[in-house]
């Protein structure tokens, strides 16, 4: 029994092996069967022996095109030098301007008059002989009023401020000086309150030590001066807030 075993289990190892031998036919034949299907007609299935790998060729790739040559650059202007800002000044404080006080339409002489005299003046017309001296250079002060102004001048058409008083006491042979700052000292020194026609008056601007200002009194608190170019020779009051709050002095030139 053994013996008619041993045949039947040649037989299924033979089968066993021929197995895997059977599977790789098949899948020979499939691949080939498949490679008959997928191949294009005419054309030859390469030899895997046989077939040489060729390089391919690199595609030519269009050459870049040429740009234009770049333009010319422009010569850089040479850049001149940064002037040094100067150091601004701080600026100062305004001060507060101050109430200007109304003053009156005169002209304020400060300098000196020049000592010059027209070398030829027609004679003035003299007042009545009957009248004191101070009386007639009143008279003569009163007959220039309305003539005009003009800075440097002693008459007998235009007045300065010093030029006016010059005139009048010089027509009648009264010494006086010609600058206003001489004028304020010479003579005798009169009190307001014994002040007579004729008498000489001095006034401060803003400098209660510099004399600026000059008239001849004529009576009656008035006084005559010549004041700017824009006012003639007039009649001014000495009793006025102006003329009183600067007023000087008052001198006499003849005995």
């Amino acid at each position: 029994m053994a013996n008619r075993q041993a045949p039947g289990r040649r037989q299924q190892k033979a089968e066993r092996e021929s197995f895997p031998v059977l599977l790789v036919i098949l899948i020979a034949i499939a691949f080939a069967l498949l490679l008959y299907i997928v191949w294009p007609k005419g054309e030859k299935a390469p030899d895997a022996d046989n077939t040489q790998i060729t390089e391919q060729e690199p595609e030519e790739t269009p050459a870049e095109e040429e740009l234009p040559p770049a333009e010319e650059e422009l010569p850089v202007e040479e850049e001149l030098p940064v002037e040094e800002e100067l150091p601004v000044e701080e600026e100062l404080p305004v001060e507060e301007e101050l109430p200007v006080e109304e003053e009156p339409d005169v002209l304020i002489e400060d300098q000196p008059q020049p000592e010059e005299i027209p070398e030829e003046e027609p004679e003035a017309v003299l007042p009545p002989a009957d009248l004191t001296l101070g009386e007639q250079i009143a008279e003569l002060a009163l007959e220039q009023v309305g003539k005009s102004y003009s800075y440097g001048t002693a008459g007998p058409d235009s007045f300065d401020v010093s030029g006016l008083l010059y005139y009048c006491y010089g027509q009648l042979d009264v010494d006086c000086p010609r600058p206003v700052s001489e004028q304020a000292v010479y003579g005798t020194e009169i009190g307001r309150n014994d002040l007579l026609p004729g008498d000489a008056l001095f006034f401060y601007n803003e400098d209660p030590e510099q004399i600026g200002f000059a008239g001849i009194y004529i009576g009656e608190g008035k006084f005559v001066a010549a004041r700017n170019e824009e006012k003639p020779v007039g009649e001014l009051d000495l009793e006025g807030n102006y003329f009183s709050q600067r007023f000087v002095c008052a001198r006499r030139y003849w005995d």
